[in-house]
Parts: structure tokens; sequence; C-alpha cells
């Protein structure tokens, strides 16, 4: 990527704090270029269903194993792959938050980016829902 170019302002300290600011720039496009080419994977709750992203959180693949195909209703099936998918992309900006930090020799303290989040149940179709569901 190109690198961004400040003009000199005349002061030495605005001058070295952009020199700074872009060595910063510079090191986070680095960073950040190879994202995409990280993959994350995460597997569901039950152990059956697991999730691969690349490192900017696009799915990548889905695999499902033949023990959830018999034995999940069909609408237990997308809640696991959505549990591992966050998983997946937790782990991608974790990644990413480490990246960030290396970068520019700060904590960032993303300490809310946890796998154990609590998942939005509101994405199924009001007809799909279980009284499970809705209790």
């Amino acid at each position: 990527m190109a690198q961004p170019h400040f003009t000199r302002s005349g002061s030495a300290e605005t001058d070295a704090r952009l020199r700074d600011a872009q060595a910063l720039i510079g090191r986070l496009q680095d960073a950040f270029a190879s994202l995409p080419e990280q993959q994350h994977s995460a597997v569901d709750s039950s152990g059956t269903i697991t999730v691969t992203v690349d490192g900017s959180g696009q799915l990548l693949d889905v695999a499902v194993s033949a023990h959830a195909v018999r034995n999940f209703r069909y609408a237990e099936i997308g809640p696991a792959v959505l549990e591992a998918l966050q998983g997946a992309r937790t782990l991608g900006m974790q990644g990413m938050q480490a990246a960030v930090e290396e970068a520019s020799g700060t904590d960032v303290g993303a300490s809310n980016l946890s796998s154990d989040a609590a998942l939005p149940h509101t994405f199924l179709p009001l007809d799909l829902r279980t009284t499970e569901d809705t209790a």
C-alpha cells in the first residue's frame, strides 16, 4: 500500500509527530494487509459444527458433522452455526487487536471480545421458534 505523505510544517516537534504518525500508519497498513490471509476456526458448544473465517471475518467454510445432521432438529442447526461463527469471528477480532497492539505499541484493551457473549435468538422466524425459544 502507498504510504501517506504529510508535508512539513516548519516546526521540528510537529514534523517529528508527523513522521511518527506516518510510520504508525504504515505499520497498521502492513498489519491489516495480512488479515485476509489468516484463518480462524471455532466449534459450537455441541462440538458438531465448525466454522472458519478469514482474518477479516468473511465466512470461508461451515462443516456440519453427521451427528448434527442426524440428531439436531432443523431449527437447532442455525443457532449452532451462528454460535460457531461468533466464536471464529471473536478469534479474528482478537487477532486484529493483537496486530494493532503490536503495530502501535499500545494496549487497545478490547476486554469485551469474549466468545462467551450471549447470542441473540431473535433471528429465528416466528414459525420456527419452539416454546423453549420464546420462554
